[in-house]
């Protein structure tokens, strides 16, 4: 069945040659189960064999097929910039080397350090500084303090409660119709 699933989402490439790539990687299979989906729900078809005709012979059907599917790629790149992200940080607060803890434990004590001073200078001098620079200062604090938390969720192992997108788009789309 996975075969037929694989093959039957290669044939919509010719539709939407991005689909290839996402076919060729290790989730082929929830990827094109993914893609099917959509292309049933854009097209309100019955069978495969129907689905291709549609795109064939309704090019409003085939171009809003493509636009789905660039919304779709367009999630799955964020998603795997932010699983990519993740890495990231954890390697670098989670290393089990000497080098690496001190890193960690440098980027904790300078986001500490960053967020205690714009906090201090806000609640000291607000008075005696405009609002552009109240509103600066501010946007630094934000910043040390988003720094913090990905210090401390590396560290702890907060768990990411998010749905995967390629889920959440494949479902969206079979509401709107």
């Amino acid at each position: 069945m996975s075969k037929q699933l694989i093959s039957f989402a290669f044939g919509l490439s010719e539709f939407a040659p991005v689909i290839k790539r996402w076919l060729e990687s290790e989730n082929a299979k929830k990827n094109a189960q993914t893609i099917k989906d959509l292309a049933v729900s854009v097209t309100n078809a019955k069978s495969e064999a129907e689905v291709f005709q549609i795109l064939t012979s309704d090019k409003d059907a085939a171009v809003k097929f493509q636009c789905e599917i660039v919304k779709l790629v367009d999630e799955m790149e964020r998603s795997l910039q932010k699983e990519h992200h993740k890495k990231f940080i954890q390697r670098v607060v989670s290393s089990s080397d000497r080098c690496g803890r001190s890193k960690a434990g440098i980027m904790a004590l300078c986001a500490v350090l960053g967020l205690t001073f714009c906090l201090g200078i806000l609640s000291l001098q607000r008075k005696s500084l405009s609002g552009e620079v109240v509103g600066i200062i501010s946007t630094i604090a934000g910043i040390f303090g988003s720094c913090l938390k990905d210090v401390y969720s590396a560290e702890f192992g907060a768990r990411d409660r998010t749905i995967p997108l390629i889920q959440e788009d494949a479902t969206e789309s079979k509401k709107v119709k």
